[in-house]
Order: C-alpha cells, then sequence, then structure tokens
C-alpha cells in the first residue's frame, strides 16, 4: 500500500512539473474565443445556406475552386500569418500591440471557408 500511494504521489508531481502554464496572451485569446466569438470547441455552428457554401457539413465545403478542409477552431493569424495556437504560449501580452477579431461572415469573407469559426487577428510589437 505504502509504494502504491508513493507511486501515485510521484505521478502527479510528474504531471504536475510537466502540465505547461499558458502565457497571459493564450489566457486572452481563449476568453475572446468564448466571449466575443461564442465558439464551443465540439459544438457545431448554425450555417446558413446561402449558395456560398453547404450547410450539411463541417468537414470541407465544396467551392468552385476545390474541396477545403475547415479547422477546428477560430483562426489565429500573427502579423498576418496564420499560426497554431499553441504558438500564443510563446508571448504575451507586453509582446502584442493589437487584437482583433473577425466575426463568422468576415472571416470566411476575408480567409474563405476556412474562417467559419472566426478569426483573431494579432500584431505583434517590432522588436527593437
Amino acid at each position: 500500500m505504502k509504494k502504491l500511494s508513493v507511486l501515485i504521489v510521484s505521478l502527479l508531481i510528474s504531471f504536475a512539473i510537466n502540465a505547461q502554464t499558458k502565457s497571459n496572451l493564450s489566457v486572452r485569446v481563449d476568453s475572446i474565443i468564448k466571449n466575443v466569438l461564442n465558439y464551443i470547441p465540439g459544438a457545431k455552428p448554425v450555417i446558413k445556406n446561402n449558395g456560398d457554401y453547404k450547410a450539411d457539413t463541417l468537414v470541407s465545403y465544396v467551392t468552385r475552386e476545390a474541396a477545403v478542409t475547415i479547422p477546428d477552431g477560430p483562426l489565429i493569424i500573427i502579423n498576418k500569418k496564420l499560426v497554431d495556437y499553441k504558438i500564443l504560449n510563446n508571448y504575451t501580452l507586453q509582446d502584442v500591440k493589437d487584437i482583433n477579431v473577425l466575426a463568422r461572415d468576415a472571416a470566411v469573407e476575408a480567409y474563405g471557408p476556412q474562417g467559419l469559426h472566426g478569426a483573431v487577428l494579432i500584431a505583434l510589437n517590432k522588436k527593437k
């Protein structure tokens, strides 16, 4: 029993050490995604079928050019480049010059069907 409790405690300590803490920028973007874009991971958004894209699928749209894969969440754009969400942990709010948010319709207009869940545009301060 003593060995089991020591093992459990050591596992908990290793998880705590290996757990990645989020930067304050990542926390802010999480808040924007939840409260401004109203995006909930795993929820399917309601799509109006206005002829620009199909309402029956989120996996891919069929546009005039080709099928496009829809990302799982809002787009994260840093200095006009599409980046992975994990990159946000490399920056803090002190590195940020400006944060803009594009809701679904504006993001789809700007980035095509990939902007279905919206977009968070981040401009970083220039390095000195």
